[in-house]
């Protein structure tokens, strides 16, 4: 029997569903329209335990009846036990609510913020009442896909858009495995083309470049909480190992194996992209200030603590140098380093496979593409090590310059081939000059005629026997053309002129 107890203004019920839990549903502020409600509940529980109704059912209805908002924060909650980090879950959970509240019809500019905190708290309540009246069932490929295209006509590119499909793919992947969902409604949601909207384009520094932002830093102030002597470290090691600045905040000391015969750094799965664990080699250049800069780095502490807006760090150590940040071949930021990492492996030599490697992509194209970088410079170097082509001689054409109406048929309709003449009787002679042809030289011979039938026949050395030849042509037909002209024997025309 069903439980009553008035909260506020709302009756709420308690039940016992099919696998023995109890559970709690908000009802109405009538209490005889709850008790119904109430009364309903249990009999799909009956039904359900008799076998007349499948217990999921039950279950995604009771799903769907909870806002969008409470499964959202059980998704971080479980993002969080899997060991993803706060930051993480921050922004899937903040892009995924997002898309969430555009596809249940919001606008975007409520839900926008700007620096000031009036604008950030107006967004925020925007978005949890948004959240708090919108349901798993409203999750469909269409708004979806209508939502993505809100944030592509506002000015986000199509890399940010993107990024807004995966957040709210993974939200629907884990209700789906959650037992919320039946099937993830955004199949057949597709994303845009990346390559078509690239808005920070990377470019690899120079070795000049690099050489003089490492000095710059060593020297310079402290930044964003960060000594100069730890940026240029840090920057040292990017360019060293193309680690991303999120994999060197998770260095200690003991990652760092320096006294082997061959020197590596080691980087846990859980810090990686990819989820695995690296053991990337480390070249004896680095090493001895590697060394120098751990002997007095606490044990099991982060050995180069980094803030997040590294990159805005660098930008700050780029203009103290004189450096550009932004040329026509991209921009310089701190992931710029994993660019300059990638590009010297190529310049040294090594195969795709060893950068492939080296860098940790999944695909060469990536590598190819995004990473290794080459400078017109350089392309001009390697067009000017090509060979010297060898130089073709001159050939003459025959062309005759006559109107289509005054050529022969042969000529109109023949593919034009290269020939020693000049169509005129003359050949090229050795010197390269135009010399005239041996008339008995290149004499065709005679053909004998046989004056009563008016054409030309075969003959042969007196036997009587004829090789071939050809009947006179008949008239042709208008409609087929010459498909009425028709080769046989002529042995007939043989025994006539025997007579």
């Amino acid at each position: 029997m069903a439980s009553l107890r008035k909260r506020g203004k709302h009756w709420y019920y308690r039940y016992v569903d099919a696998n023995g839990i109890s559970r709690e549903r908000k009802g109405c502020p009538d209490r005889r329209e709850t008790e119904a409600l109430a009364a309903g509940c249990e009999a799909e529980v009956a039904k359900a335990k008799a076998g007349l109704i499948d217990p999921k059912d039950l279950l995604l209805r009771e799903h769907e009846q909870r806002p969008i908002a409470n499964h959202l924060a059980d998704w971080k909650r479980d993002m969080l036990a899997r060991g993803k980090t706060a930051r993480h879950a921050e922004q899937f959970l903040e892009r995924a609510g997002k898309l969430a509240a555009l596809s249940h019809g919001s606008k975007l500019s409520d839900l926008e913020t700007n620096r000031t905190r009036r604008a950030i708290e107006r967004a925020s309540t925007a978005l949890a009442k948004s959240l708090n009246s919108t349901h798993l069932s409203d999750l469909t490929p269409d708004r979806v896909q209508a939502a993505l295209a809100v944030l592509r006509n506002a000015g986000k590119s199509n890399q940010t858009v993107n990024h807004y499909r995966a957040a709210l793919r993974a939200f629907a992947h884990w209700a789906v495995d959650k037992g919320r969902l039946n099937t993830s409604p955004l199949r057949g949601v597709k994303g845009f083309n990346v390559e078509e909207d690239r808005r920070h384009e990377r470019r690899s520094l120079t070795d000049a470049e690099l050489t003089s932002l490492i000095a710059t830093a060593q020297n310079g102030p402290d930044v964003w909480g960060m000594s100069g002597s730890l940026r240029a470290m840090a920057y040292r090691l990017a360019a060293a190992t193309g680690f991303r600045a999120s994999e060197i905040r998770s260095l200690t000391p003991e990652s760092f194996q320096l006294t082997r015969s061959a020197p590596v750094v080691l980087l846990r799965a859980s810090a990686t992209k990819n989820r695995r664990p690296v053991e990337q080699p480390l070249s004896q250049a680095i090493v001895a200030d590697l060394m120098s800069w751990l002997s007095d780095k606490t044990p099991g502490a982060p050995a180069l603590p980094l803030h997040h807006e590294t990159a805005k760090a660098m930008k700050t150590d780029l203009e103290a140098a004189g450096i550009e940040y932004e040329t026509e071949e991209g921009v310089a930021d701190f992931h710029s380093l994993r660019a300059y990492f990638v590009s010297a492996l190529v310049r040294s030599g090594a195969s795709i496979k060893e950068v492939q490697t080296l860098a940790r992509h999944a695909k060469p194209q990536t590598t190819l593409a995004h990473y290794a970088k080459v400078s017109a410079h350089e392309l001009r170097k390697a067009v000017d090590a090509l060979p010297a082509p060898a130089v073709m001689p001159a050939r003459r054409f025959a062309i005759d310059l006559r109107s289509e109406a005054d050529q022969p048929i042969g000529m109109r309709f023949a593919h034009p081939l290269p020939i020693a003449g000049d169509g005129e009787g003359h050949i090229e002679s050795e010197s390269g000059g135009i010399a005239p042809q041996d008339p008995q030289k290149h004499k065709t011979p005679e053909v004998p005629v046989v004056a009563e039938l008016g054409r030309q026949l075969a003959v042969t050395d007196g036997s009587g026997t004829e090789r071939g030849g050809f009947e006179p042509p008949k008239g042709c037909d208008t409609l087929n053309g010459l498909a009425n002209r028709r080769f046989r024997p002529l042995s007939h025309l043989s025994r006539l002129h025997a007579n």
